[in-house]
């Protein structure tokens, strides 16, 4: 792109145009000159990167062989503990009938299908725990003793803390329940206070009902007795 771009701009053909380019060398020489130092420089830093790939090279190498070992390792024990026993197949000659007597046969699998437990294999998946033996002498020293004493503490210890963090729990689990049952009881206790308020607050509600109806038929006959005293004043007022 940028040849092409200098083309159309200057007109040159770079392949067909001679350069000289002793000036750049000179001012490169002139700018490293005879420095062995930037040269050791540079050399340091080659043999540098060298040594970091060959270094990688060794490393990536390591880990596959480890990782090679490791899976044979586990094939071997897998084979060890699960051994598995192939069996020769018999060949035999198909007749006819044995042909049509399979295809049924697997058509009939095909819509229930069972699986046989007993030719079933089964492969652990986990390694199994290595254990050794160790010899009687070494159970009579001194220190397989001590190692074991020690370890016998251990188990000691952790199981009288586990003990005790579990009657912690339970006694913490008693006060929370006997908190839980009294909490029970004042909010049932409250409850039935809650319901006793509300009886008689509809006993009031009623009984208000019932005096404003009261007071309305009063009202009225008040409203009565007083339209009949206005009209016997009036009559009276007419016969004088």
């Amino acid at each position: 792109m940028l040849c092409e771009e200098l083309q159309e701009k200057d007109g040159l053909d770079f392949m067909n145009e001679n350069m000289d380019l002793t000036p750049y060398l000179n001012d490169l020489n002139d700018f490293i000159g005879n420095d062995t130092m930037y040269d050791d420089m540079i050399i340091d830093k080659e043999r540098f990167i060298e040594n970091l790939y060959e270094d990688n090279n060794l490393f990536i190498s390591k880990v596959n062989d480890i990782i090679s070992n490791d899976e044979t390792g586990t094939d071997n024990n897998l084979t060890k503990a699960s051994p598995v026993f192939q069996f020769k197949d018999i060949k035999v000659e198909n007749s006819e009938e044995d042909i049509i007597f399979k295809a049924e046969c697997s058509t009939s699998s095909n819509r229930n299908p069972k699986v046989d437990n007993d030719n079933l294999v089964y492969i652990p998946k986990i390694k199994p725990r290595k254990y050794s033996f160790k010899p009687e002498a070494e159970k009579e020293s001194l220190t397989y003793r001590l190692k074991r004493e020690k370890n016998n503490d251990a188990v000691r210890k952790s199981r009288s803390k586990a003990k005790q963090q579990q009657k912690m729990k339970d006694v913490q689990i008693a006060s929370l329940q006997c908190c839980v049952k009294a909490l029970e009881k004042t909010i049932s206790e409250k409850e039935s206070r809650i319901s006793v308020l509300q009886n008689l607050l509809k006993d009031t509600q009623n009984q208000n009902k019932k005096l404003s109806n009261e007071l309305k038929t009063l009202k009225r006959q008040i409203n009565m007795l007083n339209l009949l005293n206005d009209c016997c004043q009036c009559s009276r007022k007419s016969d004088c």
